[in-house]
């Protein structure tokens, strides 16, 4: 039987999570678009408010600035999203990844158990169980999130 590749661990680990982690895609989506459009509403307050008269302050910025506010509340909202889709995800990502490298630990042999202390193996998982999910948010949230912003 041929050895996966480390890849092909990662992405059949996370082949029944896809729609949690589209949910988090869609988050960092959000994020870099607001990101890059709050600046843009700032700027372009400021260039309003520089041929501001008194008279219709309100209609000049009023909409902008609301916008601004809105775009605040839609990422606050969509980091609450994120966080209730991490207490979803992590646990359960752990969890079967731990339960698939156990099943595949049972299937060694006496002699495998002889040679390696009961810590080392469950240190080992442990391992493998947290750091898939590391894995996933490193690739999401630190590459995504900065190459789309």
């Amino acid at each position: 039987m041929k050895k996966p590749s480390p890849m092909q661990f990662f992405f059949k680990m996370i082949a029944p999570f896809k729609l949690l982690i589209a949910g988090q895609i869609v988050v960092y989506l959000f994020w870099a678009f607001d990101l890059s459009f709050r600046p843009y509403l700032v700027k372009t307050m400021i260039d309003r408010i520089a041929n501001l008269d008194a008279g219709n302050a309100f209609t000049l910025i009023g909409p902008i600035a609301l916008g601004y506010i809105g775009m605040s509340l839609a990422i606050t909202l969509m980091f609450r999203v994120y966080d209730h889709i991490n207490l979803m995800l992590n646990p359960s990502l752990k969890s079967y990844v731990g339960q698939f490298v156990v099943q595949k630990m049972l299937k060694h042999s006496q002699k495998f158990f002889n040679q390696n202390t009961s810590g080392n193996i469950t240190n080992k998982i442990k391992d493998v169980s947290n750091s898939v999910p590391e894995i996933l948010r490193i690739l999401l949230e630190q590459f995504t999130s900065t190459v789309l912003a």
